[in-house]
C-alpha cells in the first residue's frame, strides 16, 4: 500500500491517492511515527509514553513536555 502512495503522490494522481483507504496513510501529523526513526533523524531522545493516556489533554501534554 505505501508504494501506492508514494506513486499517486509522485505523479499528482487525486485519483490514484482518493483509491487508497485513510486507515493506510493516518499519522496524526507529528503525534505519529516511529520513535527510533524520529530520534535518529532528529538527534533527540524521546521518552515513550508508559501507560495508556486518559485522554486527548494527557496526550498533548505528553507531546509538549517530551
Amino acid at each position: 500500500m505505501k508504494q501506492y502512495f508514494i506513486d499517486a503522490l509522485n505523479k499528482n494522481s487525486i485519483e490514484g491517492l482518493q483509491n487508497i483507504y485513510k486507515s493506510d496513510l493516518h499519522n496524526h501529523a507529528g503525534r505519529g511515527g516511529n520513535i527510533q526513526y524520529i530520534e535518529t533523524w532528529a538527534n533527540v531522545k524521546i521518552e515513550p509514553i508508559i501507560r495508556p493516556v486518559d485522554s486527548l489533554a494527557q496526550m498533548q501534554e505528553w507531546f509538549e513536555n517530551m
